[in-house]
């Protein structure tokens, strides 16, 4: 097979998860939109999340604005109490509310990083950090164990 047809079929297989990234069975997850004729689907968190990274890229690059480290760490726990809701006790929730929390996420991803560059020696920040790591992975493997059983 030449690489251009692979490459085809690979596009035909994969490009709905180019705007979306969920299995069927969750995309009412995704906003549902008609571009030229096509639905797109379109993940609500990353809707939210796509936004908030460039407004605090804006506040901490040309405004250097930072938002406090407390602020920083709170920003992250709509998206998990939100996760936990739907991931794991099943809860169909509101694309909205996905939009908002992934807002707050990429909000406090950016905040993070720039106060992390600007403050590498605060212990703190490493301390937020391995927070999220840890639930986030918790929150996964609840939802994938659940998902085997």
């Amino acid at each position: 097979m030449s690489t251009s047809r692979e490459l085809k079929k690979g596009l035909k297989i994969t490009s709905h998860y180019i705007l979306s990234h969920h299995q069927p069975k969750n995309i009412y997850r995704c906003y549902n939109i008609t571009f030229f004729g096509r639905n797109l689907h379109l993940c609500s968190r990353c809707l939210g999340a796509i936004p908030g990274l460039l407004f605090g890229i804006y506040l901490g690059f040309w405004q250097n604005a930072q938002i406090s480290l407390a602020a920083i760490a709170l920003s992250g726990v709509p998206t998990l109490v939100e996760k936990y809701l739907t991931g794991v006790k099943k809860y169909d929730g509101f694309n909205s509310i996905r939009t908002l929390t992934g807002f707050l996420l990429g909000l406090g991803y950016i905040q993070g990083l720039t106060f992390l560059v600007r403050n590498y020696t605060n212990v703190l920040v490493y301390a937020v950090a391995a927070f999220y790591l840890a639930a986030g992975t918790l929150l996964l493997e609840a939802e994938n164990s659940l998902i085997s059983a």
